[in-house]
């Protein structure tokens, strides 16, 4: 059964500027999205347009991921980080990246670079 979240997709060219400031380490490039919330119906009401920009950056063995700020927070509603998954080995889940960015000691500061992009209902399986 498919599931909807309230996501920040980033435009074709936020996401090259992503790409090029955060090179890849790992073979999965994702770098599309922000979650805002997950498992919300299909006539959830979508936030308004809000600033989102990149504070951190946290990476482990085989995964990597962006710590971003929306309307100046890291943290989400239901207590998880705002983050955007850069990119993972062969096995590993974007979901991962949920208990890479809690993990506040392996964040590490970066230049705030803005993204630019819609809010959307996206769905999952």
């Amino acid at each position: 059964m498919s599931q909807g979240y309230i996501a920040f997709n980033l435009t074709a060219a936020s996401r090259q500027a992503v790409l090029k400031s955060f090179p890849p380490k790992f073979e999965e490039v994702r770098a599309d999205h922000v979650t805002f919330a997950f498992g919300v119906p299909a006539d959830t009401i979508l936030p308004a347009s809000v600033p989102v920009e990149v504070v951190a950056y946290v990476c482990d063995s085989s995964l990597e991921a962006l710590i971003v700020s929306v309307n100046g927070a890291t943290t989400r509603p239901d207590g998880s980080v705002f983050h955007l998954t850069l990119s993972r080995s062969a096995g590993r889940k974007s979901l991962e990246s949920n208990a890479l960015a809690q993990n506040k000691s392996l964040w590490q500061s970066v230049v705030a670079l803005r993204l630019d992009g819609a809010v959307a209902l996206n769905w999952s399986d």
